[in-house]
């Protein structure tokens, strides 16, 4: 099957899925296929047979043609499209240029990665074990808003998670002891830098001198959050000279890194859309902890002024997200979301 049609046909049945509230094992044992299937499927990492697309078809209770079919999909989401924008006075046909926008583009990335994300994490954890949760919060200049909120049920845990794009365009292949790497930049800062006002509120609160935070105005601390999660996708879009709009335009060391990241699947990446979709499913997590600048860790603070460089508490703007080039496995601290559960045990 193209792959163009698995991507398509991996998100309708995660979609129908998601819609009657089954978990990926739930679906596979209703389908009769083994319980790490669907999410194969769903993320087009399996060239499916008539047969247990009949299977699928039937636990969802829903024709064949219509896993092949975006048309509901697309009616029911072009209607409740229409009506937000004229319950805000936006007029449709200016979305494609809004949408566009390389001032509101960024914004609009961040939040849907956010959605991404909670999906994913719905996908991975039992639901019985563990209830996440996105809440629409409208946060005071100053406070954090929780992108995704987790707490594990046994135990009442509450773990916050902040979800951060890789930076655009910062990418790198490194040599270390004979070994190469493969380097992408985590775009890990506040929107808004701390005026002197709310410097002087938040530092007695934050236990860091007034002085440290005016240097590190827009840095996140240790304590903002527990985990940072990523997409690299973003670091290989670039803004065209010409137009002024983000194109994905990934460089000849790209091309070589996903081809090792995603060998082990067997996925043929020629076609820069299929390229791209498959870049778009590989996120990242990460302890808040493990990337802030401490002596344990070796992380070293950039910030010329910053008085204690090796041990200042502040994540850097741009935490390094390494990858082996040798077998496209990420290395710690940062693991694929797929394999989170020990990092989230961490906390319990």
């Amino acid at each position: 099957m193209n792959k163009l049609i698995l991507i398509q046909f991996g998100e309708k049945v995660r979609a129908k899925r998601l819609e009657q509230g089954l978990s990926q094992e739930e679906l596979a044992e209703k389908a009769n296929v083994h319980r790490t299937y669907i999410g194969m499927v769903e993320r087009a990492e399996k060239n499916i047979t008539l047969l247990n697309i009949a299977k699928i078809a039937n636990a969802l209770n829903i024709s064949i043609a219509h896993l092949f079919s975006h048309s509901e999909l697309a009616e029911d989401w072009a209607e409740e499209l229409i009506r937000i924008c004229h319950k805000y006075n936006i007029e449709v046909t200016n979305l494609p240029a809004i949408l566009q926008d390389p001032k509101v583009l960024p914004m609009i990335r961040g939040k849907s990665f956010e959605f991404s994300t909670l999906a994913q994490f719905l996908d991975f954890l039992a639901g019985t074990q563990w209830q996440v949760n996105k809440l629409v919060l409208n946060p005071q200049f100053g406070h954090l808003d929780e992108d995704i909120t987790m707490t594990h049920l046994p135990t009442k845990t509450k773990i916050t998670i902040e979800c951060k794009l890789a930076a655009k365009g910062r990418y790198r292949v490194v040599r270390e002891n004979n070994k190469r790497y493969f380097q992408i930049d985590v775009k890990c800062m506040r929107s808004r830098t701390l005026g002197e006002k709310k410097v002087t509120v938040l530092a007695p609160k934050l236990g860091v001198s007034e002085d440290s935070l005016k240097i590190h105005n827009d840095q996140y601390r240790q304590t903002d959050f527990d985990i940072v999660v990523t997409s690299i996708a973003n670091a290989f879009y670039v803004t065209d000279s010409n137009t002024g709009l983000y194109e994905w335009q990934p460089k000849t060391s790209a091309t070589e890194f996903f081809n090792i990241l995603f060998s082990a699947n067997e996925l043929n990446i020629e076609q820069a859309e299929i390229q791209r979709n498959l870049a778009f499913q590989q996120i990242y997590i990460a302890r808040s902890q493990d990337i802030t600048t401490c002596a344990n860790n070796g992380i070293v603070c950039t910030r010329r002024k910053c008085q204690n460089p090796y041990n200042c508490g502040f994540i850097p703007n741009y935490p390094i997200i390494s990858f082996d080039l040798a077998t496209g496995n990420v290395l710690p601290p940062w693991f694929k979301l797929s394999d989170c559960l020990p990092l989230l045990e961490s906390f319990l």
